[in-house]
């Protein structure tokens, strides 16, 4: 088992594109915790063109963001993450 917190960096695109469970309001678990927790973004990074579903490890009402490429987790930073569905966000506005 690693040991060590591996990042995705920035910059990437963020998508949304709710589950069919998602759309109905449904939890993925009864709890709402849990460490594989499937959220509603998709992320595109610059060196692939295949969207990554986010993923939330989510214990204690604290949550960490990662993507799982080729079999690891890559952790997104909140601010970046925030950032990237900002702009997403704005730009669908226009």
């Amino acid at each position: 088992m690693e040991n060590t917190v591996t990042y995705q960096n920035a910059p990437y695109k963020v998508t949304i594109k709710q589950l069919w469970w998602q759309k109905q309001g449904l939890t993925q678990t009864a709890t709402g915790y849990g460490s594989k927790l499937a959220t509603k973004y998709l992320v595109t990074v610059p060196d692939s063109p295949r969207p990554y579903r986010v993923y939330a490890i989510c214990w204690s009402n604290v949550a960490s963001f990662y993507i799982l490429r080729k079999g690891k987790r890559l952790f997104l930073r909140d601010w970046e993450l925030e950032d990237a569905r900002d702009s997403a966000r704005q730009s669908a506005n226009l």
